[in-house]
């Protein structure tokens, strides 16, 4: 937020620490940048683990004017809607004119998920973006082993986050249910990593009644029940879908077992 409110640009770019641009970055994208558009998008390379093996992301249909901000909002709350990732602040450009006339900025105290957040916030108030086909950015991807650490503060973490994404939801004058949809996937997956980091972590001391009861508590939250109830979890990855059907039939013993058995399973 310091850095946007100091910028003295026309136009924000967003680089994680550990990722770089490509060369020219500038050059290339600047015939693009005009003030019809709040958000550029370019294409970006995945470069994976120690092997720095890297492939190439691109979204389908370039180049593309987006008028459709309601379809990239679903597909930061459910990324298995596309497989261009559009949940990150990077790969793309924000107009800081933009920004600043709808106080778009990172909500503060928000531990985990700022950046989701903040685009999922900056689509719902753009009106118009454009897609180019250059490959412009490298995204540096780790293992996720950090977001597997058991970490008992995870539900109440969770609950502000989920609290924040809902208030930019249905902040919308009409709500489109495809948006609901993705928004309770993205919850479902929430209460999934709740009891992977927390109820059924190895790492934890609590005795099995404890942590089930903390499991039925999180499980019948208002918030966490209608996304049980509704969500469509058909599009996620086969571990995920498992683990929800066993939600669904409420089978704490029979979750508590597999991540026994498979102590570093990914969900």
């Amino acid at each position: 937020n310091i850095g946007i409110d100091n910028s003295c640009g026309k136009w924000i770019c967003f680089i994680d620490g550990d990722d770089w641009l490509e060369r020219g970055f500038v050059a290339k994208l600047e015939p693009y940048l005009r003030d019809e558009y709040d958000i550029v998008f370019f294409q970006f390379n995945e470069v994976k683990g120690k092997t720095k093996k890297t492939s190439q992301s691109c979204f389908p249909q370039l180049p593309s004017i987006v008028t459709d901000f309601d379809f990239f909002q679903q597909a930061t709350l459910n990324r298995f809607l596309c497989k261009y990732y559009v949940a990150s602040p990077w790969s793309k450009v924000f107009r800081k004119s933009f920004l600043d006339e709808n106080n778009l900025r990172y909500v503060p105290g928000i531990i985990k998920a700022q950046d989701t957040l903040f685009v999922l916030e900056a689509y719902g108030k753009a009106s118009k973006g454009l897609m180019i086909e250059e490959i412009l950015y490298n995204y540096n991807v780790h293992s996720d082993s950090v977001s597997r650490k058991f970490n008992p503060n995870i539900v109440e973490i969770h609950n502000q986050l989920i609290y924040e994404l809902n208030r930019v939801v249905y902040s919308k004058n009409k709500l489109k249910k495809d948006l609901e949809c993705a928004l309770n996937v993205a919850i479902f997956r929430y209460f999934m990593v709740c009891i992977q980091v927390d109820f059924c972590h190895t790492d934890t001391l609590l005795p099995y009644i404890k942590r089930k009861t903390m499991y039925m508590e999180t499980r019948n939250m208002d918030v966490y029940a209608n996304a049980i109830k509704k969500a469509d979890m058909s599009r996620c990855r086969f571990t995920e879908r498992i683990l929800s059907i066993l939600i669904k039939i409420n089978t704490f013993r029979i979750i508590d077992f597999l991540f026994k058995m498979r102590s570093k399973i990914r969900f």
